[in-house]
């Protein structure tokens, strides 16, 4: 038996952390620095901004005051449509054509006030 923190706990359970590799510390100490913490953070881009503008929209002429209603109609969490409404995630057209269909619309009538080239700028992912 293994005691930790004053619990005793059968030995096999308790394994000594494994060491660190000195790069992931530097790597976790320079986001730390910067803000980022260990994982860097999406951009809030124009697009999102705009798609959760319009989600807000639709969904209050809709007649949906809440965004807890719409996620339970949707089935997804009530955050995830706060986050898709503020633009700070992005969303799928799968999840975007579900949370369409909650309020009773297309994926065509969503998209109509779209009506200019939203370029960004830069792609998540580009090969080098």
């Amino acid at each position: 038996m293994s005691i930790l923190h004053g619990t005793a706990y059968p030995a096999p359970l308790y394994q000594p952390t494994p060491k660190v590799s000195p790069l992931l510390c530097y790597g976790y100490f320079y986001a730390g620095q910067a803000g980022l913490g260990p994982m860097a953070r999406h951009v809030n881009s124009a697009l999102r901004r705009k798609i959760g503008t319009r989600l807000r929209e639709l969904r209050l002429a809709a007649g949906i005051t809440s965004q807890e209603a719409l996620a339970h109609r949707v089935g997804v969490h009530a955050t995830y449509i706060g986050r898709l409404e503020r633009g700070e995630s992005g969303v799928t057209l799968e999840v975007l054509s579900a949370v369409l269909a909650a309020m009773s619309m297309s994926l065509a009538e969503f998209f109509e006030p779209f009506d200019h080239v939203i370029r960004p700028r830069r792609l998540p992912r580009q090969r080098t």
